[in-house]
């Protein structure tokens, strides 16, 4: 028994021995598993981040080209429906110029210009550019200087900042009469 005793308990040098042994582990040895772990966490949480960049940019320039298609269908929307206004107006105005009917043809353009869209209506000699008759009554006897608008042989438009200024041809029995000239807002 005493024997025995003496043999399960280790000396003082036995005992410095285990302590430099422990000692001289190194840090990453003792702790591999806790590391490993600490790694992986990291690892994943640097890919997390990478990928939730990656998503948001992705889903950042589809969201803007969505906005881009939607504008363009839009302003092809608004400058269609600006044409058939116009060409319709235009189909009035006609009937009124060949009857010489100037007064009608103003009153038309007072009651068109009451819709909140339209902010002006001109009524443009063709040949030289004169506007004969204006919503805007300080645009009368002026010249109407955009020439694409003024050279068309159907209805046009043209977009120019957040106005939609549209152009026809109005045409007497033979010939044309006058150009009808609408601006209105997008």
């Amino acid at each position: 028994f005493y024997i025995m005793k003496k043999e399960s308990t280790p000396t003082s040098t036995e005992k410095n021995k285990n302590s430099e042994n422990k000692a001289k582990t190194p840090f990453w040895k003792k702790y591999f598993l806790s590391l490993l772990l600490l790694l992986g966490i990291i690892i994943s949480v640097v890919w997390g981040v990478i990928k939730e960049n990656r998503l948001t940019k992705d889903h950042n320039s589809k969201i803007e080209r969505l906005a881009e298609d939607h504008t363009k269908a839009m302003d092809s929307i608004v400058v269609e429906k600006a044409k058939m206004i116009t060409s319709t107006f235009a189909l009035a105005v006609r009937s009124e110029l060949i009857d010489e009917n100037i007064d009608q043809v103003n009153q038309y353009c007072l009651q068109m210009i009451k819709n909140k869209q339209i902010s002006k209506i001109m009524l443009v000699d063709h040949k030289n550019g004169k506007v004969i008759m204006s919503t805007n009554r300080k645009d009368e006897s002026t010249t109407f200087t955009n020439d694409k608008l003024l050279n068309v042989d159907d209805v046009s438009a043209e977009i120019k900042g957040s106005s939609i200024i549209t152009a026809t041809p109005v045409m007497g029995l033979n010939t044309q009469t006058a150009l009808l000239i609408i601006e209105s807002e997008r």
